[in-house]
């Protein structure tokens, strides 16, 4: 037990060195293999990993689907400080900073059934993110060295192709997609990126508990810094006029 407990401190340790020693610009929304079978199909769910996400995907046909997701999160920070004024008072001060990230996503592919218990898919799409930063800086003794501001911080688009191929069962799945990115952060650059992902959704037939494992690989002299793996968890509801 001692030796998993002190295992589980060096994972956490080295996530957190690989995410804190650079600055990462690119916020990863969870990669979802859609599990349609025929028209008529849908499923909707949510995940949470950097962001919390809403998401749905509907059969149009019996090879021909469509998605759509939006994600959102706020992170907030507070720090309390002091200083002497010319008067040898000491003032009390705080800070504060919320960040808000948003995104939205929308694909649309194709879909057909290998076997009885098998899928194959392949759907691209676009994505929209942006960050706002609010501060507000407070000068208890002295209002008028008050401030509040905001910054439009980072915002960028994104077009993928993402194939996945996978195993359905009622009450496993299990599903290996790659969705290749080219994102675009306006006039500075574009970065081409390949996101693997193994997903287990594991459950009953129609409600299903999901969890992703991915890596994250950069095929062409990137601008920025990608998080190296990542990993999501959630629930969603699948129906289907073909469930097992």
């Amino acid at each position: 037990m001692k030796l998993l407990y002190k295992r589980q401190k060096l994972w956490l340790l080295t996530i957190t060195v690989l995410a804190s020693s650079c600055k990462i610009m690119y916020t990863p929304t969870t990669i979802r293999p859609n599990m349609l079978q025929q028209k008529g199909d849908f499923h909707v769910g949510f995940n949470g990993f950097a962001m919390g996400e809403i998401y749905g995907g509907y059969a149009v046909t019996n090879h021909f689907g469509v998605t759509a997701s939006v994600s959102g999160a706020n992170e907030k920070t507070n720090h309390d400080d002091s200083y002497t004024d010319t008067n040898n008072n000491i003032v009390t001060t705080n800070e504060k900073k919320l960040v808000k990230r948003r995104d939205i996503e929308f694909s649309g592919g194709y879909f057909t059934q290998i076997s009885e218990s098998s899928t194959f898919e392949v759907f691209g799409g676009y994505g929209k993110f942006h960050s706002t930063d609010y501060f507000t800086f407070t000068d208890n003794a002295y209002p008028d060295r008050s401030q509040s501001y905001k910054i439009n911080s980072l915002s960028y688009n994104r077009i993928f192709i993402q194939p996945a191929v996978g195993y359905r069962s009622n009450h496993f799945d299990l599903y290996y997609a790659n969705r290749f990115s080219n994102i675009s952060f306006g006039s500075r650059h574009n970065d081409f990126i390949s996101e693997n992902s193994v997903v287990a959704r594991f459950g009953f037939s129609r409600v299903k508990f999901m969890a992703q494992l991915g890596l994250t690989i950069a095929l062409n002299q990137h601008y920025e810094e990608y998080l190296p793996i990542t990993c999501g968890f959630g629930i969603s509801y699948c129906f289907s006029s073909n469930q097992y």
